[in-house]
Protein backbone atom coordinates (compact mmCIF):
# COMPACT_ATOMS: atom_id res chain seq x y z
CA UNK A 1 0.00 0.00 0.00
CA UNK A 2 2.60 2.43 0.49
CA UNK A 3 4.33 1.70 -2.30
CA UNK A 4 1.17 2.61 -4.25
CA UNK A 5 0.46 5.52 -2.52
CA UNK A 6 4.32 6.59 -2.92
CA UNK A 7 3.91 5.53 -6.89
CA UNK A 8 1.08 8.02 -6.85
CA UNK A 9 2.61 10.41 -5.16
CA UNK A 10 5.70 10.50 -7.81
CA UNK A 11 3.29 10.23 -10.44
CA UNK A 12 1.49 13.66 -9.36
CA UNK A 13 4.98 15.01 -9.10
CA UNK A 14 5.99 14.32 -12.02
CA UNK A 15 2.66 15.50 -13.96
CA UNK A 16 3.00 18.60 -12.07
CA UNK A 17 6.42 19.19 -13.47
CA UNK A 18 5.34 17.95 -17.30
CA UNK A 19 2.71 21.00 -16.37
CA UNK A 20 5.28 23.36 -15.59
CA UNK A 21 7.07 22.97 -18.44
CA UNK A 22 4.08 22.86 -20.92
CA UNK A 23 2.89 26.21 -18.85
CA UNK A 24 6.28 27.82 -19.42
CA UNK A 25 6.26 27.03 -23.13
CA UNK A 26 2.75 27.98 -23.77
CA UNK A 27 4.11 31.51 -21.71
CA UNK A 28 6.45 31.44 -24.38
CA UNK A 29 3.91 31.28 -27.42
CA UNK A 30 1.97 33.58 -26.09
CA UNK A 31 4.83 35.91 -25.84
CA UNK A 32 5.83 35.12 -29.40
CA UNK A 33 2.80 35.08 -30.58
CA UNK A 34 2.21 38.75 -28.90
CA UNK A 35 5.30 40.28 -30.03
CA UNK A 36 4.66 38.84 -33.82
CA UNK A 37 1.43 40.59 -33.93
CA UNK A 38 3.16 44.13 -32.59
CA UNK A 39 5.69 43.48 -35.40
CA UNK A 40 3.30 42.81 -37.95
CA UNK A 41 1.18 45.84 -36.96
CA UNK A 42 4.77 48.00 -36.70
CA UNK A 43 5.56 46.88 -40.49
CA UNK A 44 1.91 47.91 -41.37
CA UNK A 45 2.48 51.06 -40.21
CA UNK A 46 5.86 51.66 -41.69
CA UNK A 47 4.11 50.66 -44.87
CA UNK A 48 1.72 53.23 -44.48
CA UNK A 49 4.29 56.05 -43.67
CA UNK A 50 5.80 55.17 -46.75
CA UNK A 51 2.75 55.09 -49.12
CA UNK A 52 2.14 58.48 -47.59
CA UNK A 53 5.48 60.11 -47.95
CA UNK A 54 5.44 58.78 -51.70
CA UNK A 55 1.78 60.12 -52.04
CA UNK A 56 3.36 63.32 -50.73
CA UNK A 57 6.04 63.90 -53.07
CA UNK A 58 3.92 62.55 -55.83
CA UNK A 59 1.30 65.79 -55.15
CA UNK A 60 4.13 68.28 -54.94
CA UNK A 61 6.07 67.09 -57.99
CA UNK A 62 2.96 67.14 -60.06
CA UNK A 63 1.98 70.61 -58.98
CA UNK A 64 5.27 71.84 -60.11
CA UNK A 65 4.88 69.94 -63.16
CA UNK A 66 1.67 71.28 -63.85
CA UNK A 67 2.57 74.73 -63.43
CA UNK A 68 5.40 74.20 -65.93
CA UNK A 69 3.87 72.89 -68.26
CA UNK A 70 0.61 75.36 -67.54
CA UNK A 71 3.47 77.95 -68.13
CA UNK A 72 4.62 76.89 -71.66
CA UNK A 73 1.05 76.59 -72.44
CA UNK A 74 -0.29 79.86 -71.87
CA UNK A 75 3.55 81.16 -73.17
CA UNK A 76 2.56 79.47 -76.32
CA UNK A 77 -0.65 80.60 -77.00
CA UNK A 78 0.14 83.98 -76.20
CA UNK A 79 2.87 83.74 -78.99
CA UNK A 80 0.06 82.36 -81.66
CA UNK A 81 -2.06 85.68 -80.86
CA UNK A 82 0.55 87.61 -81.58
CA UNK A 83 1.36 85.66 -84.82
CA UNK A 84 -2.29 85.66 -85.38
CA UNK A 85 -2.46 89.16 -85.72
CA UNK A 86 0.59 89.75 -87.32
CA UNK A 87 -0.99 87.17 -90.19
CA UNK A 88 -4.34 89.11 -90.19
CA UNK A 89 -2.17 93.04 -90.37
CA UNK A 90 -1.09 91.61 -93.89
CA UNK A 91 2.38 90.27 -93.06
CA UNK A 92 4.34 89.48 -90.55
CA UNK A 93 7.17 90.96 -89.37
CA UNK A 94 9.93 88.91 -88.46
CA UNK A 95 12.14 91.51 -86.33
CA UNK A 96 8.63 92.32 -84.11
CA UNK A 97 7.96 88.66 -83.75
CA UNK A 98 11.02 87.80 -82.72
CA UNK A 99 11.72 90.31 -80.19
CA UNK A 100 7.92 89.63 -78.90
CA UNK A 101 9.10 85.94 -78.86
CA UNK A 102 12.21 86.82 -76.37
CA UNK A 103 10.33 88.57 -74.24
CA UNK A 104 8.04 85.44 -73.48
CA UNK A 105 10.76 83.32 -73.65
CA UNK A 106 12.51 84.86 -70.73
CA UNK A 107 9.73 84.58 -68.64
CA UNK A 108 10.28 80.45 -68.69
CA UNK A 109 13.53 79.55 -67.47
CA UNK A 110 12.66 76.06 -67.81
CA UNK A 111 11.99 75.83 -71.38
CA UNK A 112 14.60 76.95 -74.18
CA UNK A 113 14.14 77.73 -78.16
CA UNK A 114 10.52 79.16 -78.23
CA UNK A 115 9.98 78.79 -82.16
CA UNK A 116 7.54 79.04 -85.14
CA UNK A 117 7.57 76.98 -88.35
CA UNK A 118 5.97 78.17 -91.28
CA UNK A 119 3.08 75.73 -93.10
CA UNK A 120 6.05 73.60 -94.64
CA UNK A 121 7.67 73.13 -91.08
CA UNK A 122 10.39 75.15 -91.35
CA UNK A 123 11.66 77.57 -88.77
CA UNK A 124 11.02 81.08 -89.61
CA UNK A 125 10.64 82.74 -86.48
CA UNK A 126 11.76 82.62 -82.68
CA UNK A 127 14.90 83.15 -80.51
CA UNK A 128 18.05 81.46 -80.61
CA UNK A 129 17.49 80.81 -84.50
CA UNK A 130 20.63 80.49 -86.28
CA UNK A 131 20.88 83.16 -89.14
CA UNK A 132 20.55 81.56 -92.53
CA UNK A 133 19.35 78.08 -91.11
CA UNK A 134 16.89 75.90 -92.49
CA UNK A 135 15.48 73.64 -90.33
CA UNK A 136 12.63 71.73 -91.44
CA UNK A 137 10.59 70.27 -88.60
CA UNK A 138 7.81 68.43 -91.21
CA UNK A 139 8.74 64.46 -90.17
CA UNK A 140 8.26 65.05 -86.40
CA UNK A 141 5.01 63.51 -85.59
CA UNK A 142 3.36 66.76 -83.76
CA UNK A 143 3.85 68.70 -86.63
CA UNK A 144 2.20 66.20 -88.75
CA UNK A 145 -0.63 66.34 -86.11
CA UNK A 146 -1.16 69.70 -85.74
CA UNK A 147 -0.48 70.08 -90.15
CA UNK A 148 -3.76 67.59 -90.51
CA UNK A 149 -5.44 69.31 -87.91
CA UNK A 150 -6.26 66.22 -85.89
CA UNK A 151 -5.35 67.61 -82.24
CA UNK A 152 -6.60 70.99 -81.29
CA UNK A 153 -4.48 72.48 -78.07
CA UNK A 154 -1.06 71.28 -76.47
CA UNK A 155 0.16 69.04 -78.07
CA UNK A 156 3.05 67.03 -76.21
CA UNK A 157 6.15 64.97 -77.94
CA UNK A 158 7.72 61.93 -77.07
CA UNK A 159 11.50 62.65 -75.98
CA UNK A 160 13.42 63.30 -79.13
CA UNK A 161 17.31 64.52 -80.03
CA UNK A 162 17.63 68.01 -80.88
CA UNK A 163 18.42 68.44 -84.70
CA UNK A 164 21.57 70.49 -83.64
CA UNK A 165 23.32 68.84 -80.40
CA UNK A 166 21.46 65.95 -80.24
CA UNK A 167 20.40 66.59 -76.16
CA UNK A 168 17.37 64.73 -75.37
CA UNK A 169 14.19 66.95 -75.33
CA UNK A 170 10.21 67.31 -75.06
CA UNK A 171 8.80 69.42 -77.58
CA UNK A 172 5.29 71.17 -76.38
CA UNK A 173 3.59 72.87 -79.57
CA UNK A 174 0.53 74.35 -80.81
CA UNK A 175 -1.13 75.08 -84.15
CA UNK A 176 -1.59 78.39 -85.93
CA UNK A 177 -3.73 79.35 -88.42
CA UNK A 178 -3.64 81.76 -91.70
CA UNK A 179 -6.83 84.05 -91.44
CA UNK A 180 -8.73 81.58 -94.08
CA UNK A 181 -8.50 78.89 -91.44
CA UNK A 182 -5.68 77.11 -93.01
CA UNK A 183 -2.91 75.83 -91.28
CA UNK A 184 0.35 78.36 -91.07
CA UNK A 185 2.37 76.91 -89.09
CA UNK A 186 3.24 75.26 -85.09
CA UNK A 187 4.65 77.72 -82.63
CA UNK A 188 6.88 75.35 -80.07
CA UNK A 189 8.88 75.31 -76.84
CA UNK A 190 11.27 72.66 -76.15
CA UNK A 191 12.15 71.51 -72.61
CA UNK A 192 15.55 69.62 -72.28
CA UNK A 193 15.12 66.69 -70.71
CA UNK A 194 18.04 67.34 -68.38
CA UNK A 195 15.44 70.21 -67.25
CA UNK A 196 13.20 68.15 -65.71
CA UNK A 197 15.24 65.78 -64.21
CA UNK A 198 16.60 68.58 -61.92
CA UNK A 199 12.91 69.39 -61.00
CA UNK A 200 12.63 65.93 -60.10
CA UNK A 201 15.92 66.26 -57.96
CA UNK A 202 13.84 68.28 -55.66
CA UNK A 203 11.97 65.77 -54.07
CA UNK A 204 15.17 63.61 -51.78
CA UNK A 205 14.76 60.46 -53.06
CA UNK A 206 15.96 57.80 -50.20
CA UNK A 207 18.43 54.87 -51.20
CA UNK A 208 17.03 52.81 -54.12
CA UNK A 209 13.82 54.75 -54.99
CA UNK A 210 12.96 56.37 -57.70
CA UNK A 211 10.76 59.44 -59.61
CA UNK A 212 9.79 58.88 -63.38
CA UNK A 213 7.88 61.02 -65.51
CA UNK A 214 5.98 59.40 -67.87
CA UNK A 215 4.61 60.60 -71.47
CA UNK A 216 1.13 59.31 -73.07
CA UNK A 217 2.36 56.43 -74.11
CA UNK A 218 3.59 55.49 -70.69
CA UNK A 219 7.23 56.10 -72.30
CA UNK A 220 9.95 57.85 -70.11
CA UNK A 221 10.81 61.46 -70.25
CA UNK A 222 12.50 61.62 -67.53
CA UNK A 223 14.20 59.65 -64.12
CA UNK A 224 16.15 60.87 -61.12
CA UNK A 225 17.78 59.48 -60.18
CA UNK A 226 19.70 58.53 -63.52
CA UNK A 227 20.62 55.18 -63.86
CA UNK A 228 23.92 54.72 -65.50
CA UNK A 229 22.70 54.04 -69.03
CA UNK A 230 20.62 57.35 -68.34
CA UNK A 231 20.21 57.96 -71.95
CA UNK A 232 19.49 54.53 -72.83
CA UNK A 233 16.42 54.88 -70.84
CA UNK A 234 14.60 57.66 -72.07
CA UNK A 235 12.03 56.52 -74.00
CA UNK A 236 11.51 53.30 -73.29
CA UNK A 237 8.27 52.07 -71.92
CA UNK A 238 8.45 48.99 -69.88
CA UNK A 239 6.11 49.26 -67.53
CA UNK A 240 5.10 47.23 -64.17
CA UNK A 241 1.67 45.59 -65.19
CA UNK A 242 -0.30 46.20 -61.52
CA UNK A 243 0.84 50.29 -62.75
CA UNK A 244 -0.99 49.44 -66.22
CA UNK A 245 -3.71 47.73 -64.53
CA UNK A 246 -4.80 50.75 -62.31
CA UNK A 247 -4.42 53.30 -65.39
CA UNK A 248 -7.07 50.77 -67.07
CA UNK A 249 -9.67 51.70 -64.38
CA UNK A 250 -9.55 55.42 -65.51
CA UNK A 251 -7.86 56.21 -62.20
CA UNK A 252 -5.16 59.70 -61.96
CA UNK A 253 -3.32 58.67 -59.00
CA UNK A 254 -3.28 55.48 -56.93
CA UNK A 255 -0.52 53.27 -54.94
CA UNK A 256 1.08 50.01 -56.07
CA UNK A 257 4.23 47.75 -55.44
CA UNK A 258 6.11 46.14 -58.36
CA UNK A 259 9.60 44.78 -59.67
CA UNK A 260 10.61 47.80 -61.74
CA UNK A 261 11.15 46.51 -64.86
CA UNK A 262 14.39 48.98 -65.28
CA UNK A 263 16.22 47.19 -62.41
CA UNK A 264 13.95 44.93 -60.74
CA UNK A 265 14.06 46.69 -57.76
CA UNK A 266 10.67 45.93 -55.62
CA UNK A 267 9.60 49.61 -54.40
CA UNK A 268 6.08 50.73 -53.16
CA UNK A 269 5.28 53.32 -56.12
CA UNK A 270 2.68 56.21 -55.76
CA UNK A 271 1.57 57.85 -59.31
CA UNK A 272 -0.05 60.68 -60.17
CA UNK A 273 -1.17 62.11 -63.45
CA UNK A 274 -0.15 65.56 -63.83
CA UNK A 275 -3.38 67.73 -63.85
CA UNK A 276 -4.98 68.64 -67.68
CA UNK A 277 -2.29 66.89 -69.46
CA UNK A 278 -1.24 63.18 -70.50
CA UNK A 279 1.67 62.73 -68.41
CA UNK A 280 2.00 60.38 -65.58
CA UNK A 281 4.07 61.08 -62.39
CA UNK A 282 5.42 57.95 -60.56
CA UNK A 283 7.55 58.22 -57.05
CA UNK A 284 8.72 55.00 -55.73
CA UNK A 285 10.97 54.01 -52.40
CA UNK A 286 12.47 50.67 -52.79
CA UNK A 287 11.23 48.02 -49.87
CA UNK A 288 14.51 47.52 -48.85
CA UNK A 289 15.24 50.67 -47.23
CA UNK A 290 12.24 51.50 -45.56
CA UNK A 291 11.80 48.40 -44.02
CA UNK A 292 15.63 48.48 -43.19
CA UNK A 293 14.74 49.43 -39.82
CA UNK A 294 12.05 47.49 -38.84
CA UNK A 295 14.09 44.07 -40.15
CA UNK A 296 17.14 45.01 -38.37
CA UNK A 297 14.35 46.19 -34.96
CA UNK A 298 12.54 42.69 -36.24
CA UNK A 299 15.59 40.54 -36.30
CA UNK A 300 16.93 41.81 -32.95
CA UNK A 301 13.49 41.57 -31.33
CA UNK A 302 12.98 38.05 -32.58
CA UNK A 303 16.32 37.27 -31.71
CA UNK A 304 15.87 38.47 -27.93
CA UNK A 305 12.37 36.19 -27.86
CA UNK A 306 14.58 33.07 -29.49
CA UNK A 307 17.07 33.60 -27.10
CA UNK A 308 14.83 33.96 -23.83
CA UNK A 309 12.68 31.09 -24.90
CA UNK A 310 15.84 29.01 -25.32
CA UNK A 311 17.12 30.16 -22.04
CA UNK A 312 13.57 29.78 -20.34
CA UNK A 313 13.01 25.81 -22.19
CA UNK A 314 16.70 25.27 -21.46
CA UNK A 315 16.36 25.90 -17.51
CA UNK A 316 12.67 24.36 -17.49
CA UNK A 317 14.03 21.41 -19.08
CA UNK A 318 16.96 20.66 -16.84
CA UNK A 319 14.71 21.73 -13.47
CA UNK A 320 12.32 19.03 -14.97
CA UNK A 321 15.08 16.42 -15.81
CA UNK A 322 17.13 17.18 -12.72
CA UNK A 323 13.20 16.95 -10.46
CA UNK A 324 12.99 13.65 -12.64
CA UNK A 325 16.16 12.55 -11.44
CA UNK A 326 15.61 13.33 -7.98
CA UNK A 327 12.24 11.81 -8.30
CA UNK A 328 14.11 8.71 -9.21
CA UNK A 329 17.09 9.09 -6.72
CA UNK A 330 14.30 9.47 -3.61
CA UNK A 331 12.10 6.96 -4.65
CA UNK A 332 15.54 4.07 -5.30
CA UNK A 333 15.83 5.50 -1.62
CA UNK A 334 12.74 4.80 -0.26
CA UNK A 335 12.63 1.51 -1.79
CA UNK A 336 15.97 0.69 -0.81
CA UNK A 337 15.22 2.20 2.71
CA UNK A 338 12.01 -0.69 2.36
CA UNK A 339 13.62 -3.35 0.51
CA UNK A 340 15.36 -6.41 1.87
CA UNK A 341 18.57 -6.84 0.08
CA UNK A 342 19.00 -10.30 0.45
CA UNK A 343 15.46 -11.64 -0.48
CA UNK A 344 14.41 -8.43 -2.87
CA UNK A 345 11.26 -8.61 -0.82
CA UNK A 346 9.37 -5.87 2.02
CA UNK A 347 12.19 -5.50 4.92
CA UNK A 348 10.64 -5.98 8.74
CA UNK A 349 9.78 -2.03 8.68
CA UNK A 350 8.30 -1.66 5.34
CA UNK A 351 6.19 -5.05 6.36
CA UNK A 352 5.02 -3.32 9.25
CA UNK A 353 3.93 -0.04 7.83
CA UNK A 354 1.99 -2.53 5.42
CA UNK A 355 0.45 -4.77 7.93
CA UNK A 356 -1.18 -2.03 10.16
CA UNK A 357 -2.72 -0.57 7.08
CA UNK A 358 -4.18 -3.77 6.12
CA UNK A 359 -5.31 -4.74 9.71
CA UNK A 360 -6.58 -0.97 9.56
CA UNK A 361 -8.81 -1.52 6.78
CA UNK A 362 -9.88 -5.25 7.66
CA UNK A 363 -11.44 -3.37 10.93
CA UNK A 364 -12.85 -0.64 8.93
CA UNK A 365 -14.97 -3.10 6.47
CA UNK A 366 -15.25 -6.00 8.76
CA UNK A 367 -13.23 -8.71 6.62
CA UNK A 368 -10.57 -11.60 8.22
CA UNK A 369 -7.13 -11.12 7.81
CA UNK A 370 -4.43 -13.74 8.62
CA UNK A 371 -0.70 -13.92 9.16
CA UNK A 372 1.39 -16.49 8.30
CA UNK A 373 5.10 -16.70 10.36
CA UNK A 374 7.22 -18.70 8.03
CA UNK A 375 11.24 -19.97 8.84
CA UNK A 376 13.01 -22.13 6.94
CA UNK A 377 13.71 -25.33 8.40
CA UNK A 378 17.74 -26.10 9.64
CA UNK A 379 18.64 -22.61 7.61
CA UNK A 380 21.80 -21.92 10.08
CA UNK A 381 23.22 -25.23 9.04
CA UNK A 382 23.45 -23.70 5.46
CA UNK A 383 25.05 -20.89 6.72
CA UNK A 384 27.31 -22.95 8.64
CA UNK A 385 28.43 -25.84 6.33
CA UNK A 386 27.84 -23.77 3.01
CA UNK A 387 28.61 -20.28 3.96
CA UNK A 388 26.83 -16.95 4.33
CA UNK A 389 26.75 -16.34 0.50
CA UNK A 390 24.92 -19.90 -0.55
CA UNK A 391 22.98 -18.85 2.79
CA UNK A 392 22.02 -15.59 0.68
CA UNK A 393 21.35 -17.11 -2.46
CA UNK A 394 19.13 -19.72 -0.68
CA UNK A 395 17.00 -17.09 0.91
CA UNK A 396 16.64 -15.28 -2.39
CA UNK A 397 15.52 -18.42 -3.81
CA UNK A 398 13.08 -19.68 -0.98
CA UNK A 399 11.78 -15.91 -1.21
CA UNK A 400 10.90 -15.95 -4.79
CA UNK A 401 9.14 -19.52 -4.29
CA UNK A 402 7.18 -18.42 -1.84
CA UNK A 403 6.06 -15.20 -3.80
CA UNK A 404 4.97 -17.60 -6.71
CA UNK A 405 3.33 -19.82 -4.24
CA UNK A 406 0.66 -16.55 -2.57
CA UNK A 407 -1.63 -14.79 -4.39
CA UNK A 408 -1.46 -11.40 -6.17
CA UNK A 409 -2.67 -9.55 -3.24
CA UNK A 410 -1.22 -11.05 -0.48
CA UNK A 411 1.93 -9.35 1.19
CA UNK A 412 5.31 -10.99 1.76
CA UNK A 413 8.49 -9.86 3.63
CA UNK A 414 11.54 -10.54 5.51
CA UNK A 415 11.45 -10.64 8.96
CA UNK A 416 14.82 -11.94 10.43
CA UNK A 417 17.19 -14.62 9.29
CA UNK A 418 15.60 -17.39 7.77
CA UNK A 419 11.64 -15.76 8.89
CA UNK A 420 9.32 -14.78 6.60
CA UNK A 421 5.96 -13.07 7.37
CA UNK A 422 3.12 -13.48 4.86
CA UNK A 423 -0.10 -11.21 5.06
CA UNK A 424 -3.18 -12.14 3.97
CA UNK A 425 -5.79 -9.89 3.75
CA UNK A 426 -9.77 -10.90 3.46
CA UNK A 427 -8.42 -14.70 4.57
CA UNK A 428 -9.67 -16.97 7.43
CA UNK A 429 -7.94 -19.32 9.03
CA UNK A 430 -9.38 -22.45 6.64
CA UNK A 431 -8.05 -20.39 3.45
CA UNK A 432 -4.83 -19.42 5.26
CA UNK A 433 -4.38 -22.90 6.35
CA UNK A 434 -4.71 -23.93 2.32
CA UNK A 435 -2.65 -21.16 1.54
CA UNK A 436 0.19 -22.18 3.79
CA UNK A 437 0.37 -25.50 2.63
CA UNK A 438 0.54 -24.72 -1.43
CA UNK A 439 3.67 -23.01 0.13
CA UNK A 440 4.66 -25.47 2.21
CA UNK A 441 4.32 -28.12 -1.02
CA UNK A 442 6.03 -25.82 -2.77
CA UNK A 443 8.86 -25.30 -0.58
CA UNK A 444 9.63 -28.66 -0.48
CA UNK A 445 9.12 -29.74 -3.67
CA UNK A 446 11.81 -27.28 -5.16
CA UNK A 447 15.26 -28.27 -5.42
CA UNK A 448 17.56 -24.72 -5.12
CA UNK A 449 20.46 -24.38 -7.29
CA UNK A 450 23.29 -22.83 -5.63
CA UNK A 451 26.96 -22.53 -6.77
CA UNK A 452 29.43 -25.05 -6.50
CA UNK A 453 27.15 -27.31 -4.53
CA UNK A 454 24.59 -30.61 -5.50
CA UNK A 455 21.17 -29.02 -5.37
CA UNK A 456 20.06 -28.57 -2.01
CA UNK A 457 16.06 -29.46 -0.65
CA UNK A 458 14.34 -27.18 1.81
CA UNK A 459 11.30 -27.33 4.22
CA UNK A 460 9.29 -24.67 5.76
CA UNK A 461 7.88 -24.34 9.15
CA UNK A 462 4.84 -22.61 8.97
CA UNK A 463 2.61 -20.45 11.94
CA UNK A 464 -0.66 -18.94 11.24
CA UNK A 465 -3.15 -16.02 13.04
CA UNK A 466 -6.24 -14.86 12.68
CA UNK A 467 -7.62 -11.79 13.34
CA UNK A 468 -9.50 -12.50 16.34
CA UNK A 469 -10.81 -9.50 17.65
CA UNK A 470 -11.28 -5.96 15.23
CA UNK A 471 -9.37 -4.28 18.24
CA UNK A 472 -6.24 -6.79 18.57
CA UNK A 473 -3.08 -5.35 17.75
CA UNK A 474 -0.63 -6.91 15.01
CA UNK A 475 1.76 -7.48 18.22
CA UNK A 476 -0.58 -10.00 19.12
CA UNK A 477 -1.63 -11.46 16.02
CA UNK A 478 2.22 -11.45 15.05
CA UNK A 479 2.89 -13.43 18.76
CA UNK A 480 0.09 -15.85 18.42
CA UNK A 481 1.68 -17.03 14.83
CA UNK A 482 5.13 -17.36 16.13
CA UNK A 483 3.70 -19.73 18.79
CA UNK A 484 2.01 -21.75 16.15
CA UNK A 485 5.51 -21.51 14.52
CA UNK A 486 7.12 -22.94 17.48
CA UNK A 487 4.89 -25.63 17.59
CA UNK A 488 5.00 -27.05 14.30
CA UNK A 489 9.25 -26.95 14.84
CA UNK A 490 8.65 -28.75 17.72
CA UNK A 491 5.87 -30.99 16.31
CA UNK A 492 8.93 -32.42 13.60
CA UNK A 493 9.00 -29.41 11.37
CA UNK A 494 7.91 -28.91 7.72
CA UNK A 495 4.56 -28.63 9.06
CA UNK A 496 1.89 -26.07 9.48
CA UNK A 497 0.41 -25.43 12.71
CA UNK A 498 -2.27 -22.73 13.85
Amino acid sequence: MPTRIRSFRQARQSARSSWLLTGIILIELIIAIVVGGILIDECAQVEERAVQATRNDALALERELAAIVRSCDIMLGTVIDEYHRQLASGGVDAVRLNQFIAVQAARLPEAEGVRVTDSAGTIRYGSDVPAGARINLSDRTQFRSLAAQEQDGLVISRPQRTRIDQRWQVMLARGAKNPDGSFAGMAFVSVPVENLTQTLAQIAVPEGGAITLRGADLGIIARYPDPDNGDDVVGQSMVAKPFTNLLKTGADAGTFRASTPLDRIERLTSFRKVAGYPLYLTVGRAEEEYLRSWRTWATVTAGAIALFAAMTTGLALVAHRTRRRLAHASQEIRRLAHTDFVSELMNRRALLETAELELARARRYGKPLSLLVLDIDHFKSINDTLGHYAGDKALHQFAARVRHALREVDLLGRWSGGEFVAVLPETDVTHAREVAERVRHTVAATELALDGTPPLKLTVSIGIATLAAPDEAFETIIARADTALREAKNAGRNRVCG
